[in-house]
């Protein structure tokens, strides 16, 4: 019998800023402020102050 080759276990990163393979480009979606905010976060805007 033939033993399988050893595979590296899977690294496990427990930082919440790290990249994940399914997160999406915000760069290449040229979104800013209120439309990431809703759309990527799903949160809503409550207020928006203008200087």
């Amino acid at each position: 019998m033939t033993a399988l080759p050893a595979t590296a276990p899977h690294e496990v990163v427990d930082d919440p800023d790290a990249i994940s393979d399914d997160d999406e480009d915000i760069e290449a979606s040229g979104e800013v402020g209120r439309a990431v905010v809703e759309r990527l976060l799903g949160g809503t805007v409550i207020s928006e102050d203008e200087d």
